[in-house]
C-alpha cells in the first residue's frame, strides 16, 4: 500500500516541483591515509568517503538544494602488534546545501543520515560486526564553473557516525561508538534547469 500511494504522491508533485525547480546532483570523494608511531609500535590508517548528493534547486535564484544524501564509508586501521580493523557504512538522509552568492559557487550544508548500516572488525577479534547508528554531516565548499551545467570544486567536511547496535548472527548488543571525521573532498556537481 504504501509504494502506490508514494507513487501517486510523486506523479502528482513532479509537474510542480519541475515548474519551479532544477535538478541537482554533486558527488564528493576522499581518500586520507595517516601514519604514527608511539614508543615504537606503528599505526597506520586509511579512509575513503564517497557521497552522492540528489535533489532540486528551490528558491527565486536556485540557491537552496534539498534532496537526498547517501554516503559510503570505508575505514581501516592497523598497528603492528594487533590485527587489521575495518569500518564499512552506507548512510542516507535528507540534505539541504544553500549557496552563498549569486554564482552559486561557495555553499555550507548540512545532512542528517538517519539510516546508516554496515559492517565491523574490531581488531583481536575473528568475527564481523553488522553495526547500525546514526550519523550527521557538514561541510563547506567552493566550486568554479567549468561549463553550462558543470562545476568542479573543493570542501572542508565534518562527518560523525555513532553506532548503537552491533550483531553477530542473531546475537544483537546495544553498543556507543562514535568516529569523528574532518577531511577534505573533491566536489563534482552537475545542475540543470
Amino acid at each position: 500500500m504504501f509504494p502506490r500511494i508514494f507513487i501517486i504522491i510523486f506523479i502528482t508533485l513532479t509537474p510542480l516541483l519541475c515548474a519551479h525547480a532544477g535538478f541537482f546532483v554533486q558527488y564528493s570523494g576522499s581518500y586520507i591515509s595517516d601514519s604514527g608511531a608511539d614508543e615504537g609500535e606503528k599505526f597506520e590508517y586509511s579512509g575513503m568517503r564517497n557521497m552522492l548528493l540528489v535533489g532540486a534547486t528551490f528558491g527565486r535564484s536556485g540557491n537552496v538544494v534539498i534532496g537526498q544524501n547517501v554516503l559510503f564509508l570505508n575505514r581501516t586501521g592497523k598497528s603492528t602488534s594487533l590485527e587489521e580493523e575495518k569500518l564499512s557504512t552506507l548512510e542516507l538522509g535528507p540534505r539541504v546545501q544553500w549557496f552563498l552568492n549569486d554564482a552559486k559557487t561557495f555553499y555550507i550544508s548540512g545532512a542528517y543520515h538517519f539510516y546508516a548500516r554496515g559492517s565491523r572488525k574490531m581488531s583481536g577479534e575473528a568475527t564481523e560486526q553488522d553495526v547500525s547508528g546514526k550519523a550527521y554531516f557538514a561541510n563547506v565548499g567552493i566550486q568554479l564553473r567549468l561549463s553550462r551545467m558543470a562545476y568542479l570544486g573543493l570542501s572542508f567536511n565534518y562527518h560523525n557516525v555513532t553506532l548503537d547496535e552491533s550483531s553477530v548472527g542473531s546475537t544483537r548488543t546495544e553498543i556507543s561508538h562514535t568516529y569523528t571525521s574532518i577531511y577534505p573532498a573533491l566536489d563534482f556537481s552537475l545542475r540543470f534547469r
